[in-house]
């Protein structure tokens, strides 16, 4: 007999799959009652094991086809508190969709998404400036994307 733990794990993946999914479905697919699978989204999400349920949208169908990575070297790295405040500086920016602490020769690594490159070179020359405690960039243009995903193995 399948444990409960091993439920929830399968109750997280097939949210991780579709978030939609109603608790009907989900108890029939779990072997569950619909109270039980409401009871354990409820314990996970009071856990925090689940951050948020999101329409994940194609950002081309939007207009934004320029997807970088720019790694970003920082005048005062050696300041916990100057390079928080960089990155929450750098996360309000337009476009800019995640930032990384990173460790290495750059500081962060920032993933933008604009409308052209254009946009994107306006944003890398305006905003991430000696003025922002930033003193180097590297920005690496995509192509195209392979993958792109927020699931994790579990």
């Amino acid at each position: 007999m399948e444990k409960e733990r091993d439920k929830e794990t399968r109750l997280l993946r097939e949210l991780q799959m579709k978030c939609t999914t109603s608790n009907i479905v989900l108890s029939e697919r779990l072997g569950v009652e619909t109270s039980t699978v409401s009871r354990w989204k409820d314990k996970i999400e009071q856990a925090g094991k689940i951050k948020s349920y999101k329409a994940v949208l194609d950002p081309e169908q939007f207009g934004y086809n320029t997807l970088a990575f720019v790694r970003v070297k920082l005048l005062h790295n050696n300041e916990p508190r100057r390079i928080q405040e960089t990155a929450e500086f750098i996360s309000k920016l337009p476009g800019v969709q995640e930032v990384h602490i990173s460790l290495g020769e750059f500081d962060l690594l920032i993933k933008v998404r604009t409308r052209t490159e254009k946009e994107l070179k306006l944003l890398i020359l305006d905003s991430l400036s000696p003025d922002h405690n930033v003193s180097k960039t590297e920005t690496i243009v995509t192509a195209s994307t392979f993958i792109e995903t927020t699931d994790i193995p579990i």
